[in-house]
């Protein structure tokens, strides 16, 4: 058995899964609002959100007055977003313009993507200059 099946992320039925253990930790920690205030996301700051799955992160971003654009490679994830502002893309290769984003969310996903280098050239890429950091 594979890791991750191809079929895995068909829909987002086994990412909501997941999801729903999260909710009964004890004590129970709120990961979406830890990973969007370590990011300094507020009203106005343009977010892409690599790798958005089910939307879990762009409806937090929508709560905050934040414009958000997900993507993913999943159709069905996508889908289950509700989030107009989708694409369906690589990470290695994102069919976004340069310096698009204040802020680039690629939470839980990178383990997923085989060449990581590749992602993080795009991800600094869509980035203004100033923001990127040197590596």
């Amino acid at each position: 058995m594979a890791l991750n099946p191809p079929d895995q992320y068909r829909d987002d039925r086994n990412l909501s899964a997941r999801q729903r253990l999260w909710a009964h930790q004890e004590p129970y920690f709120d990961i979406v609002g830890w990973v969007l205030g370590l990011a300094g996301v507020s009203m106005g700051t343009r977010v892409l959100d690599a790798g958005c799955g089910n939307g879990m992160y762009l409806r937090a971003l929508a709560a905050r007055g934040v414009r958000a654009v997900g993507c993913d490679l999943s159709p069905g994830m996508l889908r289950a977003t509700g989030h107009a502002a989708v694409a369906c893309a690589d990470v290695s290769a994102l069919p976004l313009r340069e310096a698009a984003f204040d802020v680039v969310l690629a939470v839980h996903m990178l383990y997923h993507v085989p060449e990581r280098e590749a992602a993080m050239s795009e991800l600094r890429r869509v980035l203004p200059r100033a923001e990127r950091a040197p590596w």
